[in-house]
């Protein structure tokens, strides 16, 4: 199923002509921008999938083209969640639209489950290498999308989420490449979540690299490269063999 009511952004007006930028469509509700890999090898090209935070829109995270796709050989998926949220936007939903239960959340994920098969398809995405990247509540997303829809991941990068829930059975997960971002600067609250979800993630199977970021950064140089190095490592690997980190 096509997007209902397709829009190209004026390619004129951006520096990258790649990018286009196409409408929700009706049951998945996902704006986003496909950027696609200028140095494509034959076949599927990985993918990043970016999901901002709450407030946030899709060109928030758009630099993580320089931090992990190093020389384009990379697709962009860059999403604008379908919730109203302050200024921006919100893949939750306000806290009026969403209740931060097990079942919300499942929901959630299983919507944009549907948008990624779809978007796999259109794109000619392999969903072995599609690493999801998110920060705050984009991270919370993509942490419960790896609980229940691994199969539609390779990989993720994980900028300070909250651990939505910690699912029984937990998932088989071995191997999966994890980097976890944290900012030094959190409340004992804060640290004592981190430390639960790299718990769980640990016990799924996963191969988890923590990083402890400086307060408020988003990426300046250190941020840029712990992704590019994570990154280079990951894509190098074949996580179905062996673990990764």
């Amino acid at each position: 199923m096509r997007p209902d009511r397709p829009a190209t952004e004026d390619s004129s007006q951006r520096t990258d002509a790649s990018a286009s930028v196409v409408d929700a469509f009706s049951d998945r509700e996902f704006f986003h921008r496909f950027i696609s890999a200028d140095l494509a090898e034959p076949g599927p090209e990985p993918a990043f999938i970016l999901l901002h935070d709450s407030g946030g829109n899709e060109e928030d995270l758009l630099s993580v083209v320089e931090a992990g796709a190093e020389d384009r050989k990379a697709n962009i998926i860059a999403l604008r969640g379908s919730f109203d949220y302050k200024d921006g936007f919100s893949f939750l939903g306000t806290p009026q639209e969403f209740a931060p239960s097990e079942p919300c959340f499942i929901e959630r994920a299983d919507r944009f489950s549907r948008f990624l098969n779809w978007a796999a398809k259109e794109y000619d995405l392999d969903l072995a290498k599609v690493v999801v990247f998110g920060a705050g509540d984009g991270a919370t997303l993509a942490v419960t999308l790896l609980f229940v829809h691994s199969e539609l991941l390779g990989g993720a990068v994980l900028i300070q989420p909250k651990s939505p829930f910690r699912p029984r059975p937990l998932p088989a997960l071995p191997c999966y490449p994890i980097l976890l971002m944290n900012p030094k600067n959190e409340t004992h609250e804060e640290k004592v979540a981190s430390e639960a979800l790299a718990e769980t993630l640990f016990d799924c199977g996963c191969s988890v690299r923590k990083v402890r970021v400086p307060a408020n950064a988003h990426f300046d140089e250190k941020v840029i490269k712990a992704i590019r190095a994570w990154y280079k490592k990951v894509s190098a690997t074949d996580i179905s063999v062996e673990c990764a980190l």
